[in-house]
């Protein structure tokens, strides 16, 4: 997002920065919290999720080292639209609204890259929002796990791509039960498609997970 600035612009956004660290599982705002600025993660993993009142979650994104969140309620002004949490220790560099509200106002170059970025995160929550009204749960689950799988690269040895989530994280993700996800993991174990282990999940047939959800 910052490639295009200036060393001065560079140099006023940090000026007007601080960085705070979380341990894992510790909440950086919840939902309906005022917006004091946007954040950028320098290390760890963020994910942000809403809660129902009976706890059940879903997690909407997941943000990590590079990445940038919060930036609905910098832009309008009003107060965060979901929860936010640290999945293991993070530290997160927050640039203060008014100074990032002045460089928008300042470079039309940085304005057309920020709207990038909100279109393409829009895009995934209209693909979320439409698999979970269209797709039924095992189809939700064999998409998501290779849409995380494709977030990992292979290695040099051309290995197959490994999921470090757990099973409560993934039924967070696709909006079902841990029972459920147990279920048809030890299903497509048992048919080869995935190996799993402790936190972990390989996926052995990449085609055959394919075919579920795009016959």
């Amino acid at each position: 997002m910052f490639d295009a600035l200036s060393d001065g612009d560079i140099g006023l956004l940090l000026d007007n920065t601080h960085s705070k660290k979380y341990v894992a599982d510790e909440v950086i705002f919840f939902k309906g919290d005022p917006t004091t600025g946007m954040m950028a993660v320098v290390s760890g993993c963020v994910q942000i999720r809403i809660v129902s009142e009976d706890g059940k979650q879903l997690v909407l994104n997941t943000m990590r080292e590079g990445e940038m969140l919060g930036e609905i309620g910098v832009l309008d002004g009003g107060d965060r639209t979901a929860d936010a949490v640290a999945v293991e220790p993070t530290e997160l560099l927050t640039i203060d609204r008014r100074a990032f509200l002045d460089l928008i106002n300042r470079n039309p170059g940085f304005s057309m890259t920020l709207m990038e970025i909100l279109c393409s995160r829009i895009r995934g929550t209209s693909e979320q929002a439409e698999d979970l009204a269209l797709l039924d749960l095992r189809k939700r689950l064999a998409k998501k796990l290779l849409s995380l799988a494709g977030e990992k690269s292979s290695g040099p040895d051309g290995g197959k791509a490994i999921i470090g989530h757990s099973q409560q994280d993934l039924a967070s993700m696709v909006g079902i039960t841990r029972e459920s996800i147990n279920k048809h993991l030890g299903a497509w174990a048992k048919d080869g498609l995935i190996a799993v282990s402790r936190n972990e999940i390989e996926i052995v047939d990449e085609q055959g997970l394919r075919d579920i959800f795009e016959p």
